[in-house]
């Protein structure tokens, strides 16, 4: 049986939020978003463990969100997203994974279906991703310069899933580059990346409206 390990990514800061812990710790509904976040992969009958990356100093604000949830020991993360994704990495080599999911703490709305998906596609990386249908916009200075075709133009989500000795070698590769997501380290490895349908709702927490948004969902 293929083993498949989730890495909860919830050492971000939030700063966008302008709140006074970190977004992934606040409440929603009668629980945390970290909490939300984490349970669809613990709940999962083919996901062996599920780790979360967290910011030392965040250590008891986590210890509260996951109440009596069975996750493997958290890990700490490093100075950007990308260093927290390599120490989870290596942190689990002793499990021998098989692929890896990578999910972001601040989404607490995915599916079993986009996990379902997501495991069921014969490839080394698979994402998903919602077809952008807003006209684009380049904006400098304050100033509208250029309308970009939105023809083959998506946007990204998380949980991302890979191959886990294809992910951690790329980690390994491109330490200190400062990818945005795990996705990116295939484009410049040129690994090839399929893509399966998001969800509008498995959006990420990332202002006070996305908050106010999720709080009308939950």
């Amino acid at each position: 049986m293929t083993k498949i390990i989730a890495i909860i990514v919830a050492s971000g800061k939030g700063n966008r939020m302008e709140s006074k812990i970190p977004k992934q710790y606040l409440p929603l509904n009668d629980k945390r978003i970290l909490y939300h976040a984490i349970l669809p992969f613990l709940n999962h009958p083919k996901i062996s463990d599920v780790i979360c990356v967290i910011a030392k100093n965040d250590l008891d604000l986590y210890q509260n969100s996951i109440l009596d949830l069975n996750l493997l020991d958290p890990i700490f993360g490093g100075q950007e997203r990308q260093d927290s994704v390599f120490n989870a990495l290596e942190k689990i080599t002793d499990l021998n994974p098989d692929k890896i999911l990578i999910h972001d703490a601040a989404r607490p709305f995915v599916t079993k279906e986009i996990i379902d998906n997501l495991i069921s596609l014969e490839s080394k990386a698979v994402i998903p991703a919602i077809k952008i249908s807003d006209t684009i916009k380049k904006v400098e200075n304050g100033m509208i310069c250029k309308t970009i075709s939105r023809e083959n133009l998506y946007l990204s989500q998380t949980p991302q899933f890979f191959d886990y000795d294809l992910i951690k070698n790329l980690h390994q590769k491109y330490q200190g580059q400062n990818f945005t997501d795990d996705a990116a380290l295939c484009e410049e490895g040129k690994i090839k990346i399929a893509a399966i349908d998001g969800d509008i709702n498995n959006f990420k927490i990332t202002t006070k409206q996305d908050y106010d948004k999720a709080r009308k969902i939950c």
